[in-house]
């Protein structure tokens, strides 16, 4: 067993990918990047306007092949101003796994 202060159920997996996601029922397709994974959930940095209860389908697609490419429905349910002027980091719980 870790002996580590977090007590969150899955690990997070530091990560920089690009992502493509776009809102439900919405046409256009936003880009972004994925900052950290895990089983739950995963922090998108973008220069779009993410509100809380946001839900977004992303398409993940690492350049590495030991992180496997991930389909989704996610939920945004944290956002916080990024590091680059202008954008956001929100935080998203995955809903959905799409095929």
């Amino acid at each position: 067993m870790v002996d580590s202060d977090d007590q969150r159920s899955f690990r997070r997996m530091s990560i920089e990918c690009p992502v493509n996601f776009r809102r439900e029922r919405a046409e256009g397709v936003c880009v972004g990047t994925v900052r950290n994974l895990s089983g739950r959930g995963l922090l998108l940095n973008s220069h779009e306007s993410l509100q809380l209860g946001d839900r977004l389908e992303v398409d993940i697609r690492p350049a590495n092949t030991l992180t496997a490419p991930l389909h989704a429905i996610v939920e945004v349910v944290r956002v916080e101003p990024g590091a680059a002027a202008g954008s956001c980091d929100a935080g998203c719980t995955i809903v959905e796994i799409l095929d």
